[in-house]
């Protein structure tokens, strides 16, 4: 008489209850006592399946469906962050950057010392913060400069002063007689 499934796996249940310690323990003692053994058994399985195997994994972790379940619970596992809670914060938000506003793909802010999430950035705006630290007084100096940079563009602009772009005329050092050193000259016989 042929067990059903549902008899097999109670059967198993109880006997891997009763038996499992001593299961182990002798599949542990096996390893130790030939580790190569397993390896050459465990690459010649691979070798003769490697086709059939190759086509599994592309299946479970190539295809779109795959990242996003993936996606979803790395997000769960590192900020406590369910799909729902994502989407309604991506719903908050207009599906924009919290800080630039930009319709892009979104990522997880978060508190580096409380492990508490903050909003959803684009990549570029998540890793500037990144790189800064979260240092709020340097990424003020940062906005103190662009602005200061941008004023001084508009007064050299304003008295008919060229920059070159790339290089700022404050920095160069001095040509003979304490002009502006001369650029290559430019082609079209100027």
């Amino acid at each position: 008489m042929a067990w059903s499934k549902a008899a097999q796996s109670a059967y198993m249940k109880v006997y891997l209850a009763e038996h499992g310690d001593e299961i182990r323990a002798r599949k542990r003692a096996s390893r130790a006592a030939d580790p190569l053994k397993i390896h050459a058994t465990q690459n010649a399985y691979y070798q003769a399946h490697k086709e059939e195997i190759q086509a599994k994994r592309r299946v479970k972790y190539h295809t779109e469906d795959a990242r996003v379940k993936r996606r979803h619970r790395l997000r769960e596992k590192l900020y406590g962050l369910s799909p729902d809670d994502y989407e309604r914060m991506l719903e908050a938000q207009g599906h924009r950057c919290a800080i630039c506003e930009r319709e892009q793909k979104l990522h997880v802010d978060h508190d580096h010392e409380t492990g508490a999430v903050r909003a959803l950035l684009c990549g570029p705006c998540n890793t500037a913060l990144g790189l800064m630290r979260e240092n709020t007084s340097a990424l003020l100096s940062m906005v103190r400069y662009i602005n200061r940079q941008a004023v001084q563009a508009k007064a050299a602009e304003k008295n008919g002063v060229q920059q070159a772009r790339g290089t700022p005329q404050q920095n160069l050092p001095a040509g003979p007689g304490g002009l502006p050193p001369q650029g290559p000259p430019q082609q079209g016989g100027q």
